[in-house]
């Protein structure tokens, strides 16, 4: 069983309070690294014990796996419903690829919707997307959960019209004070010039933000104050566009840093490969361009390099999230860990959904 945070059980019992109030559709917000999978993990176990079924929904493959892994270890072995896994359409806690059971479940209806008293959305701030939303509406007698640690779209389109009430689990710097995340450092070197960049979706223009990051000055810069502020780190790059992170990859090698590079197009082998060569000090450091930004996590990673300007409040916290988590060793031989984030902007401007908020009550107490 996995052993539950104070305020991991707290939020546990504000979720039950809504329910038994009525809601519906709750919306719980953690940050990244508070274990918000553990906590739904928990919910699904309870929810089994009182011979309930459950649908958990997630968009990526490592989340899918992430999840499964979780319930395994809290005593719930979940089938999964993704390409390339085999079904077990008996077991009562089923995970699913949200394009998977989509295409087999709705489109092209070869698959049956497996059954659901409980549902729960991981990234829910995902939620309005069609493929989502046109599998919500075959279960209109189901209780959804939703989990997020960011509940803001950059597109602006409102996450109340699907959640009914916001439950807030605690934020990032309480989560650094109880030691539950790291506290940080941040290094700004060099503001680029980003005039004329056009805004789309609530975010940069992607191809116009491009090309005014992929500069060799800019490239260069970075790996410089790299070598100053982060070196022997394990560092994850978040780039502005496939190229920009290939042009990022070759300039760290350049300078005699052991670096990987995956975007989109990367095999999943390849990307799994360089994952895992990240996490044992093969590599020093990785670079990708929107892989990296959800369902991934690596506490051994110590410095994070934005090369990503962005105006959406949700993308910048998935990413400078993703290197919050304190290593086990971290812990043993530092009570107060710190991690490097090497920034030259800050995000500028965020939106939230428009519901009800309801908070666990009391202080936030050590774990």
């Amino acid at each position: 069983m996995i052993e539950l945070r104070t305020y991991q059980t707290r939020l546990l019992a504000t979720i039950k309070a809504a329910l038994d109030d009525g809601y519906r559709r709750p919306l719980v917000v953690l940050p990244t690294g508070g274990g918000k999978t553990i906590v739904f993990a928990e919910a699904i176990r309870r929810a089994v014990a009182d011979h309930g079924k459950t649908l958990v929904l997630a968009h990526r493959r490592e989340i899918i796996t992430q999840t499964a892994g979780k319930l395994t270890a809290n005593g719930v072995v979940p089938g999964i419903i993704m390409a390339g896994v085999d079904p077990r359409p008996t077991l009562a806690v089923q995970v699913a690829s949200i394009q998977t059971l989509f295409a087999r479940g709705i489109k092209r209806e070869t698959l049956a919707l497996p059954p659901a008293d409980l549902g729960v959305i991981d990234e829910a701030h995902h939620v309005l997307a069609a493929s989502y939303q046109q599998i919500v509406e075959a279960y209109p007698d189901t209780c959804w959960l939703g989990f997020t640690a960011t509940p803001a779209r950059g597109d602006g389109r409102n996450l109340g019209g699907f959640f009914d009430v916001l439950i807030e689990g605690p934020q990032v710097q309480e989560l650094i004070d109880l030691q539950c995340l790291v506290s940080t450092r941040v290094y700004a070197p060099f503001v680029p010039n980003l005039d004329r960049v056009g805004t789309r979706g609530g975010d940069y223009i992607t191809t116009q933000l491009a090309e005014r990051m992929d500069k060799p000055k800019l490239v260069g810069d970075i790996v410089e104050h790299w070598l100053r502020f982060g070196k022997d780190r394990p560092t994850v790059v978040f780039a502005s566009s496939v190229g920009h992170s290939v042009h990022l990859r070759d300039a760290f090698r350049d300078a005699g840093v052991r670096t990987g590079q995956i975007d989109g197009t990367t095999p999943k082998p390849e990307r799994e490969a360089a994952l895992a060569q990240l996490a044992s000090g093969e590599i020093t450091v990785l670079c990708n361009c929107m892989v990296l930004s959800e369902g991934w996590d690596c506490p051994e990673v110590g410095c994070c390099v934005l090369a990503r300007p962005t105006k959406s409040m949700g993308l910048y916290r998935q990413m400078i999230g993703r290197v919050l988590r304190p290593a086990d060793e971290e812990r043993r031989h530092h009570p107060r860990p710190c991690r490097l984030c090497l920034s030259s902007w800050l995000c500028r401007g965020s939106r939230r959904m428009d519901v009800e908020p309801r908070h666990p009550s009391g202080p936030q107490s050590d774990p």
